[in-house]
Parts: structure tokens; sequence; C-alpha cells
């Protein structure tokens, strides 16, 4: 009697998606290949197509993955970075590494050269779950900074009515979004320090009337 073929099983749905961004940053983001994704991922096309019916669905998942991780990275920097660094400027060098962490993935080096508008669209577009993803991670940073940082009120010695008060820091996150990114997916010849420095002084221009400060602006590592 003949045995029945055994079923294979799907492998890990997170070696998957990194075999999906992989080949994305391959052979472009519009046209991986089902076949050379499931090569990569060490099974069968068919497989995929059994768990993913739509290959364009498999595609977004594995690209809110991949940004999901690099958040999850940029949320922990070195500590390095922050070495007696006062609330904005350690705000300042958090966002330039998870700036420079976006820039430097190799799916964004890909697109940057094949098609620099998919990303930027993406994370641009305010229904596409990308975008919320990155503004969430933005509105918690700029919530920490909030409770780090001194309230911003402006004494009142004429006895006059309190100015309104500025906005919170999280309001910022959809200008912070839409400024910073371009920066991290957009070709660029500036060199990597230009791009740093241009991040950090972004944000201390909308949170400072001040310049940057020394400490700030020493050579990250």
């Amino acid at each position: 009697m003949n045995a029945r073929p055994r079923v294979m099983d799907p492998p890990p749905q997170r070696l998957v998606y990194e075999a999906t961004l992989q080949a994305m940053a391959e052979r472009g983001v519009r046209t991986p290949g089902l076949q050379h994704i499931a090569q990569l991922a060490g099974t069968h096309r068919s497989l995929l197509y059994r768990h993913w019916p739509r290959p364009r669905l498999l595609l977004s998942e594995a690209l809110a993955y991949g940004l999901d991780m690099l958040l999850q990275h940029a949320a922990e920097p070195p500590q390095s970075l922050f070495t007696r660094l006062p609330p904005l400027c350690e705000l300042a060098a958090q966002l330039t590494y998870a700036t420079r962490l976006l820039r430097e993935h190799p799916l964004t080096a890909s697109l940057r050269q094949r098609s620099p508008d998919v990303l930027l669209e993406a994370v641009s577009t305010s229904d596409h779950p990308l975008y919320w993803a990155a503004k969430s991670w933005l509105h918690q940073r700029l919530s920490d900074y909030a409770r780090n940082s001194a309230p911003l009120t402006t004494p009142d010695t004429a006895g006059t009515a309190s100015p309104a008060p500025a906005p919170a820091p999280a309001a910022y996150a959809p200008v912070l979004l839409l400024t910073l990114v371009p920066l991290a997916l957009l070709p660029s010849a500036l060199p990597e320090s230009d791009l740093d420095r241009t991040t950090r002084a972004l944000v201390h221009g909308l949170f400072s009337p001040s310049p940057d400060c020394s400490t700030c602006l020493r050579p990250t590592t």
C-alpha cells in the first residue's frame, strides 16, 4: 500500500516575510516573483498561494512587518547616543537614528534606485497602514519628549491673561513624518553626516527658536 504524500507545513511567517523583503530588494517592490520568494524561504510556491491567494497581500504584510522591526530597533538606539543630552537633543538624536536606519535598509536602498515613489506614497497617505504605523511610533517618541521636558509656558508678568498654550509635541507627528521620511527615501547627493545634521536641525527648529546646541551637533557614531 502506497504511503500518502506528506503535506508540507509552510515555513514560519517571519521567514516568509523576510524572504519577501529580500525579493523586493533584489527585484523591485512591484514584481518580486512568488517563485523567487518561495525559493528564498525554502518552500514551494503552492504553499505560499495556499496561505496568500493574493500575492499583493503578502507584499503588504511583509512591508508592515519590515517597518515594525525597523521601528522596534529604532526605539532602542545605542545608549551612547544619549549621554548627558537634554530632552530636545535626545529626541533629535533618536529621530536621526531612526531616519538613518530607514535610509540604510536594503529595501529602501533598492527602492531609492528603482521606484522611490512607492514607500514615499505609502508613508505619506493618511489611509495607508504604513502611515499609521510610522505616525504612531513618532507620536510615542514625542509624547515621551513632552514628559521629559519642561512645560512650554510663558510667564505672565503683566497680570494679563496667559497666552494659549503651545500645541502638545505629539501633535507634530504628521509634520515630522512628512518632513523626515523624504530624507530617507529620496535620492540625495549629501553625505550621511549632512543628512543627519539636517534631521537634527529640523527637530530643533520645530520645537525651539534657539540654534542646535554643540552637544547635539557632535559627530554621531
